[in-house]
This record gives C-alpha cells, sequence and structure tokens, in this order.
C-alpha cells in the first residue's frame, strides 16, 4: 500500500496532468465505498479466478491457500490505497518546489530527486502511513472470514470463530482470552507512540 500510494501521491502533487482534478474527486469518491459494500464484486472476481487456478494443472492445495492469503492482502490494500494518496499527497504539497527544483538544478534526475530529497522530507508521513497500513491489515476481519478457510486463521478470525456459533460451548476462555490480549497489544502500542505522528499526518493530508 505504502509503495504504490507514495509515487502516485507523488505525481498528483508535482504534475499538472489533464484530468488531474477530477482523478483527485474520484480518489476520495471510492474512499467513501467501505469494505463490505463491495464485498459481492471483490468475491465474484475470486471466485472466477479461484476456480481458473483450481482447474489449472499448477493446481494444489499450497497453491489456493497462497493464492487465498495473496488475494485477501491485494483487495484489503487496494480499499486503502485512495486515502492513502490523499494523505501523501498532503504531505507532498508542503515541500516548496524550489527545494526539489535546486536538486534538479544540480543534475540529479527526476527520480532520484524523488528518492533522495523528497522521500526523506516525507517520513513522518511515510511512517504514519506504515501505521495506517499495519493497523488496517492487523484488524481486518470480514474479508479474512470470507476468503480464508478456517484451518488458516489469522488471530481475530481465530478470536470470531472461537465466539461464534457451536465453537462458543466448547471454547477454552482462556486461551481466548489471552488472544485477545496479544490482538489489542499492537492497537495500545499504536496509540502510546504514534499521537504525533498521526496528529501530523491529520493536518498535512488536508491539503487539495
Amino acid at each position: 500500500m505504502v509503495a504504490a500510494a507514495t509515487p502516485a501521491a507523488y505525481a498528483f502533487s508535482r504534475m499538472n496532468f489533464r484530468g488531474r482534478a477530477s482523478l483527485m474527486r474520484f480518489l476520495i469518491l471510492l474512499h467513501a465505498f467501505p469494505g463490505v459494500a463491495l464485498i459481492i464484486g471483490v468475491y465474484a472476481i475470486y471466485v472466477y479466478t479461484y476456480r481458473a487456478l483450481a482447474e489449472s494443472r499448477l493446481a494444489s492445495d499450497m497453491l489456493l491457500l497462497a493464492y487465498a492469503f495473496l488475494y485477501v492482502i491485494v483487495a484489503r490494500a487496494s480499499l486503502e490505497i485512495p486515502m492513502s494518496t490523499w494523505l501523501m499527497k498532503g504531505f507532498f504539497d508542503r515541500i516548496p518546489w524550489e527545494v526539489e527544483w535546486a536538486a534538479i538544478v544540480d543534475g540529479a534526475s527526476r527520480l532520484r530527486a524523488f528518492r533522495e530529497v523528497m522521500l526523506p522530507l516525507v517520513k513522518p508521513g511515510l511512517a504514519a502511513l506504515s501505521i495506517f497500513a499495519f493497523m488496517a491489515g492487523w484488524e481486518e476481519l470480514i474479508y479474512v472470514v470470507v476468503f480464508l478457510p478456517q484451518n488458516a486463521p489469522t488471530l481475530a478470525s481465530y478470536i470470531h470463530y472461537q465466539l461464534s456459533g457451536g465453537a462458543l460451548e466448547t471454547s477454552y476462555f482462556p486461551i481466548v482470552a489471552a488472544a485477545a490480549v496479544v490482538y489489542l497489544i499492537p492497537t495500545i502500542l499504536f496509540f502510546v507512540f504514534t499521537q504525533r505522528l498521526l496528529l501530523e499526518a491529520m493536518s498535512g493530508g488536508v491539503k487539495a
């Protein structure tokens, strides 16, 4: 998500191309739809590609499981890319054009100026975006429950399976409670150590 959103945000911030404003509005429109609203279409694509892979000569249980994990990762990341691009664009907008232009005048290419000048200046944005990306994947439940089999659960889906349906009567609650504590630890650390980054991210990502 970070690797896709950062170059896109740089292009929106520094390059004046046709349809730029419309595309930015389209990014915000995409973010207005929650993942649950799009899950039918995402599931239809998953079933079509899963069947095609299962019918191929390379089909195996390990390959299909790896595909399911990869599909969840890509699908979940694609939902976060629009807002991530808008957020990073705000950080790039705060950097004066003269800073980048000075590097280009000194002989740096546009790619080198982006890599060696711009990226170090937006480290707070990259750090905040990385945190958001981790939390989006860590707390994801719906896509994991829908696409991954029960024999390959994440920590969130494990807790869900133990506390729902018929498993509730056979659940060993001390283990479930321990899993819940482990699940909460990254969230607690997130709020304790990243408050400054989050405030800077919110103030840096509001420019159009």
